[in-house]
């Protein structure tokens, strides 16, 4: 779940950023079977118009999670995704 907040700073141009909670399941760690996580998620990214039907998009996100402590090991869990893309409206 989260919020996205954008502005437009230049004509056909948007830029955006995120802010939000992430909750996910590991497994296999240690003796512990499957554990749910919480997290926190942020990135931001844009987007530039090329004309009224087309547009290129883009975005980083990266989501940080609770530590686990699991045996004698810490894990410090967290995932970054890029995304890349061509948007067409009708």
């Amino acid at each position: 779940m989260s919020g996205v907040l954008g502005f437009t700073p230049a004509d056909r141009l948007h830029v955006f950023g995120k802010l939000g909670y992430a909750h996910t399941r590991f497994g296999g760690i240690a003796d512990e079977g499957r554990v749910g996580v919480d997290g926190f998620r942020y990135g931001g990214g844009g987007e530039y118009a090329i004309n009224r039907s087309w547009a290129l998009r883009g975005e980083l996100a990266r989501v940080e999670y609770d530590s686990i402590d699991a045996a004698s090991a810490r894990f410090d869990p967290a995932q970054t995704s890029v995304t890349a893309g061509l948007r067409r409206s009708f």
